[in-house]
């Protein structure tokens, strides 16, 4: 269906007045965020221009130590990716005037939501070439003295032996990502000094971190599991600590992890901050550090931060802290902080100054750095834009939950029992959600008991799949979130501990377009209801088998 059709008024003489202004109040909200998506998409190549040309000036200072033709050859691709980057800020400008100015109608409306994806997916492409071309000079082993001409490029002179003459282990390219991380991103806490660490992914990040709890002994002792952890970091753990000092517990009731941590007297807990799982549970960090205070047995926190990011400070939650309890926080950098573009791997460990030098070494060896191409493809940190961008991604997560819980209950829960985020007034983690900026750009759908198999969870993503083509709706089946279209993912297929589930992450699109969204997820639980009903009725175990 066309957008201007599903834009169109309902017909009907009752309500034609007020249903005329809804669609134009929908309308215009529509055009008010496209032209927002379109300033972020000006921000993200005014600052990739700025950062080529920054590196422009680098290579110059270092001339002397460069070899000419090369030299020439990298500040040519400079030129046109400057170029490049200059052309998609003029396009977003003139297009986001449009939209702002523009006489409004669907029409529109479609085709700068068209042109804007378009551009977004140039900048993607670019960001991979600029990095590329950024890194092109440099040694990945580079000297540290020389009789001749130097193996390090625009490093020449600051090289130190043993520390970052390897750029596996280290190098300025991640060290100066991490300074702008820890400032735009990471606010300071007083008398607690913070360091970041880059990866080279998420689960790097949370590799490390495990690996040096293990091999400084500070799992020696009981370690508590969330049971909404990410299920690769669940397998991980429990391949790591003993059945018998392992304690799993629930994020709800919310007294379940402080009970838990209270009988143990965990040496480490590993949590997220919203549970990466079926139900996709909030989790009270400040109940768990309290319950480790008290406690009274040295030990660790381990918080994977990725679902709530910059928008959930756990370390404010330390201020004035006389509490035995450390904190490790994680986050992976595939998720929300590239915008949408989703061009590389990358993660993030904060800790305190004394734990993060040991990380840092652990990192090392474990061969878990970040690449240097790899941090300049990320966009640079930009919070202000970074969060406007969370709230559209929650407004929309909370627009597909509600469509989803109603069209299950209107089926009676058959198959599809409904949708779990933390805003949905029958959600367990309702009210202690209620106290966060942002609680969760991502939604489970839940299954009944009888069809809460990886097989039904597989039909349903491909009939919402067949319903989107059929609707002209873009959906994509995949992993990940925070992306500009809306996902749908049956996960944790393959993990030994964790429990499969469908996760649906939605996308940026605006008012207009996250109701077409809407629209496909209603129809396909539905259309899976209808195939449950099939199936209870008795047909043959051919025609049950769509589920």
């Amino acid at each position: 269906m066309a957008l201007s059709a599903r834009l169109r008024p309902p017909r009907g003489r009752a309500t034609r007045a007020r249903s005329d202004a809804a669609w134009r109040e929908t309308l215009d909200r529509s055009f008010a965020e496209i032209a927002e998506d379109l300033g972020e998409v000006e921000t993200l190549a005014a600052d990739a221009a700025e950062c080529l040309g920054r590196a422009g000036r680098n290579l110059l200072h270092h001339r002397r130590d460069l070899h000419g033709d090369s030299l020439d050859l990298i500040e040519e691709h400079l030129r046109r990716l400057v170029s490049a980057y200059d052309a998609i800020r003029r396009d977003a400008g003139e297009l986001r005037l449009d939209a702002e100015r523009g006489r409004r109608s669907p029409e529109l409306l479609a085709g700068l939501a068209s042109e804007r994806g378009g551009l977004a997916d140039r900048l993607r492409t670019l960001q991979g070439i600029s990095a590329a071309t950024m890194t092109a000079s440099e040694w990945q082993s580079p000297s540290f003295a020389h009789s001749g001409r130097p193996n390090a490029g625009v490093c020449t002179g600051d090289v130190r032996p043993h520390v970052d003459d390897y750029r596996r282990d280290r190098h300025p390219d991640a060290a100066a990502f991490e300074a702008q991380y820890l400032t735009e991103y990471v606010e300071p806490v007083d008398g607690l000094p913070l360091r970041m660490l880059a990866t080279s992914c998420g689960m790097a990040a949370f590799t490390t971190i495990l690996g040096f709890l293990q091999m400084e002994g500070r799992l020696d002792g009981p370690v508590v599991l969330g049971a909404s952890t990410y299920h690769e970091c669940r397998d991980l753990v429990r391949a790591m600590v003993p059945t018998n000092r392992l304690v799993e517990a629930p994020e709800h009731p919310a007294d379940a992890l402080p009970e838990a941590i209270g009988r143990s007297r965990p040496a480490a807990v590993f949590l997220d901050s919203v549970g990466n799982a079926p139900g996709t549970l909030v989790t009270d960090v400040p109940a768990v550090l309290r319950a480790l205070d008290a406690a009274g047995r040295p030990s660790y926190l381990v918080l994977d931060n990725t679902a709530l990011t910059c928008t959930f400070q756990p370390f404010r939650l330390m201020t004035r802290r006389a509490g035995v309890a450390r904190l490790i926080v994680f986050e992976s950098l595939t998720k929300y902080a590239q915008f949408g573009l989703d061009r590389v791997s990358g993660g993030v460990i904060v800790a305190e100054s004394a734990d993060a030098e040991h990380l840092d070494r652990y990192r090392e060896h474990l061969g878990t750095n970040i690449a240097d191409a790899t941090v300049h493809a990320i966009p640079r940190p930009n919070r202000p834009a970074l969060e406007r961008r969370l709230l559209r991604l929650e407004r929309n997560a909370i627009v597909l939950a509600e469509r989803i819980d109603g069209a299950a209950e209107l089926t009676g829960g058959r198959v599809v029992a409904g949708a779990d985020h933390p805003a949905l007034d029958d959600h367990p983690s309702r009210e202690l959600a209620g106290s966060l900026r942002f609680r969760s750009g991502w939604l489970s759908v839940a299954f009944s008991p009888r069809f809460d198999l990886p097989e039904t969870h597989h039909r349903f993503v491909d009939i919402a799949l067949d319903e989107a083509r059929r609707r002209h709706v873009p959906l994509v089946a995949g992993a990940s979130f925070g992306l500009d279209t809306t996902r749908v993912y049956p996960t944790a297929r393959t993990s030994r501990f964790g429990r499969p589930f469908v996760r649906v992450s939605p996308g940026i699109e605006h008012a207009s377009a996250i109701e077409a969204v809407a629209a496909v997820f209603t129809s396909a639980v539905e259309q899976i209801a209808a195939g449950g009903r099939r199936a209870d009725e008795g047909l043959s175990p051919a025609s049950t088998r769509e589920l």
